[in-house]
């Protein structure tokens, strides 16, 4: 009667303007299911139900129940210190469609453990789903101890308990005597990788919320008995797992939502905004590779806009012509040392992105490349970089571009050689590479549906145009910020995929949205499709 076997997510609350907001809750949702998550848990305590009103805690489980019933088991949260309000709440989310019920112990009353072992059997008795037990001590009071759970594992629909006592010898005792009767979760994810090497069947995460991926990633490679390679992994997620406990649960991984774009901040009294003492502690520092340029003065200005979560400590530029008194601008990376918490953010030119490779590898520091140009030399550095630092590397950081893409390649998947494939793009007349990166980008997503296609620089040479290209049109001009077209092109019709950007904003954002990302991330190479969640 496992409920899950793997990951589930304990679901925070997005809330705007003191109400849960629906919305971001499922996008929250969608981008779990995207990543493969095993299971959702909404109304856990992550979510923050204690300070709900009834109906808005039936208006959440409503809103999760229809995004994901029938995709993966939704898990209902429905406990307490109050049997009969247990029983008739569980029994309530079982009727709206919940896959199973998870009930925190008693607290404040601190039952005996006779005492746990008749609540959960009423509570039990009372739903035909399966019950989860979920045993937090640090913060009831009660410990269900490895004997209680074994006399509650027999009862028919009591399948699994979350373990939370973070007490790894009392753990692994619950699971010895409980064996082919019930399942154990971890509720620590700092102690996924001992736990289920002891037998215990996955997580209810608190880290998925943000990183759902590398937690489902960490599960699957413990299913799969590859614990060398999980031990690594839960190695380089140690940082995360620290910052997002830094304060009491739900609060840090609210500003990581925030900070990665998902959600609000917003927790319900008595929880509190994340202190400044501590938010300071993990604010990022930027080095700001092409201080000097277009986007690194854009990137600067956002910065100083929004100053909670990052600060330039330096910047980096061949050209010194920026005068900024509030960071120094260096003209490379020699002698300088990276604070702490630092990130490279790099819009400059591909002679000084090299620069920044050696520098991000040597120090250990994690690198944002957002300059286009790159030769195949720098493509392969940055490969090797990747498997020491976390680096991000996309041509492109505006969401909407990665939204384009998916629908070309969708597009090219469905459409006959029929249609002519010709892509044109529109920059200002101070960019330097021609075409853009994000116009050979959009033109390799169509070359992997379609290996037979090349591409073709247009220009001024006549002649009929040949079956099976990829035209790629420049045009340069004025101030335009950024604009992409794509069109599929019939005898008799013509489909077209256009965005435009409004303003270099867009894209300091974006590289921002991907710092912060990156710098919570082990080694690897990511692109924006792995910051959104897609």
């Amino acid at each position: 009667m496992s409920v899950f076997k793997g990951v589930a997510t304990a679901l925070i609350t997005p809330f705007s303007e003191g109400k849960p907001d629906h919305a971001a809750l499922r996008q929250l949702v969608k981008m779990q299911i995207d990543a493969g998550v095993d299971a959702v848990v909404a109304l856990g305590t992550t979510g923050e139900p204690a300070t709900m009103t009834k109906e808005e805690k039936i208006d959440v489980a409503q809103t999760v129940l229809d995004v994901a019933k029938g995709v993966i088991p939704v898990i209902i949260g429905a406990g307490g210190n109050d049997t009969a309000a247990a029983k008739k709440d569980a029994a309530f989310y079982e009727k709206m469609g919940a896959d199973a019920i998870l009930s925190v112990t008693p607290y404040y009353n601190k039952c005996t453990q006779n005492g746990l072992i008749l609540h959960y059997s009423a509570v039990a008795n009372a739903i035909n789903v399966p019950l989860i037990v979920y045993n937090v001590p640090s913060r009831t009071g009660v410990n269900v101890l490895p004997e209680t759970f074994e006399r509650l594992s027999k009862i028919d629909n009591v399948a699994a308990i979350k373990e939370a006592s973070g007490n790894v010898a009392q753990i692994a005792k619950t699971i010895a005597l409980s064996e082919g009767e019930a399942d154990v979760y971890s509720g620590d994810d700092g102690l996924v990788v001992p736990l289920m090497a002891l037998g215990a069947k996955g997580v209810v995460s608190v880290v998925s919320n943000v990183f759902p991926k590398e937690m489902k990633r960490l599960t699957s490679l413990c299913n799969e008995n590859r614990y060398d390679r999980a031990r690594a992994l839960a190695a380089r997620l140690i940082p995360v797992v620290d910052a997002l406990f830094s304060e009491v649960n739900p609060i840090p991984v609210k500003k990581a939502a925030e900070i990665l774009g998902i959600s609000g901040s917003s927790v319900r009294l008595p929880l509190t905004e994340m202190e400044v003492r501590l938010f300071e502690r993990n604010m990022l520092n930027v080095i700001l590779s092409g201080a000097s340029g277009r986007m690194g003065q854009e990137v600067a200005k956002v910065i100083n806009e929004q100053n909670q979560s990052f600060k330039v400590c330096f910047g980096v530029d061949k050209s010194l012509s920026l005068q900024n008194q509030d960071f120094v601008v260096y003209p490379s990376y020699k002698g300088v040392v990276p604070p702490e918490n630092a990130v490279i953010v790099d819009f400059s030119s591909p002679e000084l992105a090299i620069e920044s490779l050696s520098f991000a590898e040597s120090r250990g520091v994690p690198l944002v490349l957002c300059t286009t140009g790159l030769t195949a030399e720098i493509y392969e550095k940055a490969n090797l970089a990747s498997k020491r630092i976390p680096l991000f590397l996309d041509s492109n950081v505006s969401p909407g571009i990665t939204y384009i893409k998916r629908a070309v390649a969708e597009c090219a998947k469905m459409l006959d050689d029929s249609f002519d494939i010709e892509i044109i793009e529109y920059h200002h007349r101070k960019k330097a590479d021609c075409p853009s990166g994000t116009a050979l980008d959009i033109a390799k997503e169509i070359l992997a549906i379609k290996p037979n296609y090349k591409i073709s620089f247009r220009g001024t040479d006549g002649g009929e145009r040949c079956k099976k290209e990829i035209g790629i049109h420049s045009v340069r001009g004025g101030t335009i910020t950024g604009k992409h077209e794509v069109m599929f092109i019939g005898d008799d019709e013509v489909i077209t995929f256009s965005h435009s950007a409004a303003t270099k904003r867009v894209f300091a954002l974006g590289a921002l949205r991907a710092a912060a990302f990156v710098s919570k991330m082990p080694p690897g190479l990511y692109d924006l499709r792995s910051v959104l969640g897609n």
